[in-house]
């Protein structure tokens, strides 16, 4: 009974330790090394992946973490239970050596526990968890308490490129600048976006750009909970997985309150990761993804995520005309997929540009891009419509990052659009500054230019931005927060301030308005 009890946990020991190693292995090749936060958020999500995430990264994924390590756990098995029989057979000579060798589970497990917790920073991750300090709470500045005022509100089109760095225009490093086309386009851009934490994944790019704060992991943290005189439990676990930060206002909450229709087009599935709950929670009217873009007839030609590319500017281009149309405000948001790592996906439409190599398919999703806003700007629509266009994130591993970390700086790819020049103040700008300079951008000027984390990069500042924020951002940002802790408990309770002086005429915001669903491809009301 003893050797049938032992065999298995024998088994299930090196099982567990291998599909750790290579998980990590498996992790670094495909995406490189993520930072705690993002590891454990996706972790949390992954109940979703099998049926939203890459098919063929699920198979890749199955193979390397599952089914190798299952296959070598079993060999490990058979030779380390001839190797014991072995050393019991010499115990007499050897007691010491079986003394030994019975430690050797233990130790395995604590020797492969610190090295991952070493390789994901884990150590540092934990000791931010008991730190004192409260960037959150010190800096962030609640959008229901801020002002805004209104000028003649502009139409929104917000287009985030999958991994697309500024990098990539280095023609020095590539042979050719990969975002020619981009380049050629009218407006500005900011020379100096930096990547923060919190911000390095699609998800956290999305909520770092929109809502003016990082995307941290919140689930580890009971003890901060009840602190705050707040239960904490399975269930509140359940009900903050099915709410995507409830108490955050964001870009769509606030346009949705000046009366814009939001309306979003991705080619991937808005199950993956919490993207249909975000744009759920916060007032995006209209939400096409994998599915939804199937049911409204768009040709399925898919890769293993979802729409390539052009299906999703042809798509977003017939939605625009459709919206503009409608003669109400609104605020179009793409989100591209091609350029998305390890190895990016050929469109049959770059394939017969003759993309056949990764640096192409970034040169087509450049052009295609760049083709989309000239059909705005040929076609007069600047006249009342601002256009962003933004990497969502640094790009991770892909067949080039080699190339791209011989830059002596990578920044994040942005180009801010309209039929007048906008006014930069500074260059450098962080994804948290992107709530108040769209916002400025559209027409909806942020009086003290200040929201959430955010200090708006257009106009003139109301007060300095501080001499070290950066280095403070990247410090104090991975600590632990009770104030950021609270934003994902409970809606705001309080109306948005507002002055309207001319323009749109401010509605009431409520974020938890939004219903139980996303509006579908009928355009359906939720």
């Amino acid at each position: 009974m003893k050797k049938l009890l032992f065999t298995p946990l024998k088994l299930l020991t090196y099982f567990l330790v291998l599909s750790a190693l290579s998980a990590l292995f498996w992790v670094e090749r495909n995406f490189g090394i993520p930072g705690v936060d993002q590891l454990l958020y996706h972790i949390v999500h992954a109940g979703e992946m099998p049926l939203t995430a890459d098919r063929e990264l699920v198979e890749s994924f199955a193979l390397w973490i599952v089914l190798l390590p299952l296959v070598a756990a079993v060999a490990l098995t058979w030779i380390d239970r001839g190797l014991t029989r072995r050393i019991r057979a010499r115990r007499a000579d050897s007691p010491r050596l079986l003394r030994v060798w019975s430690w050797r589970a233990p130790a395995l497990v604590m020797a492969t526990t610190v090295f991952l917790m070493n390789e994901v920073s884990a150590f540092s991750y934990l000791a931010n968890l008991h730190s004192d300090s409260d960037y959150f709470a010190d800096n962030y500045i609640p959008p229901l308490n801020a002002t805004l005022s209104p000028g003649e509100p502009k139409n929104l089109v917000l287009i985030y490129l999958e991994s697309v760095e500024a990098t990539y225009g280095d023609a020095e490093l590539f042979g050719r600048n990969l975002l020619g086309p981009l380049a050629g386009l009218p407006g500005v851009s900011f020379d100096d976006f930096q990547q923060m934490p919190g911000t390095s994944w699609t998800m956290g790019g999305l909520v770092g750009s929109q809502c003016g704060v990082p995307l941290k992991n919140v689930f580890l943290s009971a003890r901060d909970w009840n602190s705050y005189g707040l239960s904490y439990g399975i269930n509140e676990v359940g009900e903050m997985l099915a709410r995507f930060l409830p108490g955050a206002v964001c870009l769509s909450d606030i346009l949705d309150r000046y009366g814009y229709t939001n309306v979003f087009v991705g080619g991937a599935s808005l199950g993956f990761a919490g993207k249909g709950t975000f744009l759920r929670d916060h007032a995006y009217h209209q939400a096409y993804g994998r599915e939804e873009l199937l049911a409204a007839g768009v040709e399925p030609e898919l890769n293993s995520s979802g729409f390539y590319d052009d299906a999703v500017f042809a798509f977003a281009k017939a939605k625009f005309k459709e919206l503009h149309a409608a003669g109400r405000p609104f605020n179009l948001t793409l989100l591209t997929m091609d350029a998305h790592g390890p190895d990016g996906f050929i469109s049959r439409a770059c394939a017969e540009r003759g993309a056949t190599t990764f640096t192409d398919i970034i040169d087509c999703t450049a052009a295609q891009a760049a083709e989309f806003v000239r059909f705005i700007v040929d076609s007069g629509y600047l006249a009342d419509t601002r256009v962003v266009i933004l990497g969502d994130h640094l790009a991770m591993r892909n067949p080039v990052y080699e190339i791209l970390e011989q830059a002596p700086r990578r920044t994040i790819f942005n180009r801010f659009i309209a039929d007048v020049t906008p006014t930069k103040n500074r260059e450098t700008i962080v994804h948290f500054d992107l709530l108040p300079t769209i916002l400025d951008f559209v027409g909806l000027r942020v009086d003290s230019g200040r929201l959430a984390l955010g200090h708006t990069a257009l106009g003139p500042l109301s007060e300095p931005l501080p001499e070290e924020r950066l280095a403070q951002l990247q410090d104090e940002l991975p600590k632990r927060s009770k104030a950021y802790l609270t934003l994902w408990h409970a809606a705001p309770a309080v109306e948005l301030a507002a002055k309207p002086a001319g323009g749109l005429a401010a509605r009431p915001l409520d974020t938890a308005s939004s219903g139980d669903g996303v509006i579908d491809a009928a355009s359906q009301e939720l």
